[in-house]
């Protein structure tokens, strides 16, 4: 297999990473806190956080992110927060990446670990 077999692919994935560029630029202008960054093989972009955090500031980092890409964000789960979960989103006109970039935002909520202790 070569390149030249899959120029769609290739194209997608340059273009979302450029746009990851732009977008981190206005992510730390803000202050967000940074997530882990995939570029899926068709182009969208993926980012993630998982539960290693208490669940409160998992939930605050999610609203972060949502506040960030604005209006324009579908939220992928209408009971948000209420179980061990993925709590996901999309958007495809996120800050920066433009209009031809999807962007998914996963962040995985877990029950509080401390409550255990």
């Amino acid at each position: 297999m070569t390149a030249s077999e899959y120029p769609y692919e290739y194209e997608k994935q340059r273009t979302a990473q450029l746009a990851l560029g732009r977008l981190l630029t206005r992510a730390t202008k803000t202050g967000l806190r940074p997530l882990s960054w995939t570029v899926s093989p068709h182009g969208v972009l993926i980012g993630e956080e998982s539960g290693s955090q208490r669940r409160a500031d998992l939930e605050q980092l999610f609203e972060q992110w949502a506040a960030f890409f604005g209006d324009d964000l579908v939220r992928e789960d209408d009971d948000l927060f209420t179980s061990n979960s993925d709590v996901k989103a999309h958007t495809n006109n996120a800050p920066g990446a433009g209009k031809d970039v999807t962007v998914r935002l996963r962040i995985t909520v877990t029950s509080d670990w401390e409550q255990y202790l």
